[in-house]
């Protein structure tokens, strides 16, 4: 994607992924980005991966009737509409992906959850519903991930990795909860 379009859709979006509290969410697709290229495992990602990256939390809005024009216009005509209508119907594919561009980004995203990044969300989920947070850690370590058979063996990889991780993260967070810290330095 040309870096002038690129930098106009970015200042277009930036206020979609503003959240009620002031905080902004756009440093998810600078990460799910480096995910993508880290499955997709070349430097060029296409316009269509890209669109997938830049719009991968906002597919509900995509789909909304005058959405897709108002993308075209603050993309000063260079992407056609039925460029943005294909990104749209691929985003509400991603639990089915049907090609690479959709793979890429699907995979990009079930990595992005199984980390530990993954399981610091849940935990703060969980605390919001008043469920402790040793409680959360426990139901994600008993969660089964599994690498779909469409993940190609760069994304397995990285699922891989990502998910040992939070599985010993989570593992640490029961264990602070319930003191295996301190007991272990009292028998010292």
């Amino acid at each position: 994607m040309e870096s002038q379009l690129r930098q106009r859709l970015e200042a277009f979006l930036r206020p979609l992924y503003q959240d009620l509290d002031g905080v902004s969410r756009f440093e998810d697709v600078d990460r799910i980005e480096a995910l993508a290229r880290g499955v997709a495992g070349n430097g060029e990602l296409g316009v269509h991966l890209e669109l997938l990256v830049l719009f991968h939390r906002l597919g509900g809005w995509l789909a909304r009737m005058g959405n897709a024009s108002r993308v075209v216009l603050a993309a000063g005509g260079v992407l056609q509409k039925d460029v943005v209508a294909q990104t749209s119907d691929s985003l509400a594919h991603l639990d089915a992906p049907r090609n690479e561009a959709e793979r890429v980004i699907a995979a990009a995203l079930l990595i992005d959850s199984a980390g530990v990044r993954g399981v610091v969300s849940r935990l703060a989920h969980a605390r919001r519903d008043g469920q402790s947070m040793s409680g959360a850690a426990a139901e994600f370590l008993s969660e089964k991930i599994e690498a779909p058979e469409w993940m190609n063996e760069r994304a397995r990889e990285l699922l891989r990795l990502r998910t040992e991780a939070a599985r010993s993260f989570a593992q640490q967070v029961i264990d602070e909860e319930n003191l295996a810290d301190l007991k272990i330095a009292i028998r010292r």
